[in-house]
């Protein structure tokens, strides 16, 4: 639960920069894999 909120926030934030979803999408299932391993 620790990691929610820098994640949510690092995901606005990217959002925000590219607004381009696929791209946002990517990002957080990268971080979302390297957060479980």
């Amino acid at each position: 639960m620790g990691v929610f909120l820098p994640v949510s926030s690092l995901w606005m934030g990217f959002h925000m920069l590219t607004e381009n979803e696929s791209w946002t999408v990517l990002l957080v299932l990268i971080l979302i894999d390297w957060i479980k391993s």
